[in-house]
């Protein structure tokens, strides 16, 4: 009973799904966690080249403060309250698959008793 919800917890998103024999919901959440994965990696590195640059050119300084303040400060692709709902979103998602893997296994094993 336990072992969708730890595969959904530690594993991926989803995962314990496949275990339950409940593909087409493992695939939902899989592709919508990945989803939001890559649009913070690819806003992650719309910023890294920005300031990668900046580094290069001289306008900012090899110093951890300096760096520091150009990540906070450098604007990236996405709005950040966008970023943050997309966050919760992924938090969301995530809790969300692991209580139902619990929850159907919970159901499954009632049936099978």
């Amino acid at each position: 009973m336990m072992k969708p919800f730890l595969l959904s917890a530690f594993v991926f998103p989803g995962a314990g799904y496949y275990l339950l024999k409940k593909p087409i919901h493992g695939t939902i959440s899989a592709l919508l966690v990945l989803g939001i994965v890559v649009v913070f990696v690819k806003d992650t590195l719309y910023r890294s080249n920005i300031i990668s640059q900046r580094i290069i050119n001289g306008d900012i300084t090899l110093d951890v403060a300096a760096i520091r303040e150009a990540i906070l400060t450098t604007p990236g692709n996405v709005d950040p309250a966008t970023l943050s709902l997309l966050t919760y979103f992924f938090g969301a998602v995530w809790l969300w698959g692991m209580v139902d893997c619990y929850r159907l296994a919970k159901k499954s094993d009632k049936l099978i008793n």
